[in-house]
């Protein structure tokens, strides 16, 4: 499946790069790419030094058609056991 490839793909651009371990959160088809969200454990020494808890990186990257990581960016910082707001879709019909 083409979408197991786009996350092997992220997984191993970033893994590779932050050498740390990656949770990926979402996939999701964007034209003939893949919008991919994935978080990250942050471990800088400012997080270690005024964090209370441990802060996840939440981040969004960008494929092409060819599964090559195009961009990505940061989309914010969250406390381990912050809970996400979940985004309601329009109802499926």
């Amino acid at each position: 499946m083409q979408i197991d490839n786009a996350m092997k793909a992220v997984t191993r651009f970033f893994e590779s790069r932050w050498n740390k371990q990656i949770k990926i959160v979402e996939a999701t088809r964007k034209g003939d790419g893949w919008l991919v969200r994935l978080e990250v454990l942050e471990e800088g020494e400012y997080m270690k030094q005024f964090a209370r808890d441990e802060m996840i990186g939440v981040y969004q990257a960008e494929l092409d058609s060819a599964l090559e990581v195009v961009g990505y960016k940061r989309l914010g910082l969250k406390c381990r056991t912050q809970l996400e707001e979940i985004e309601e879709g329009p109802p499926d019909e």
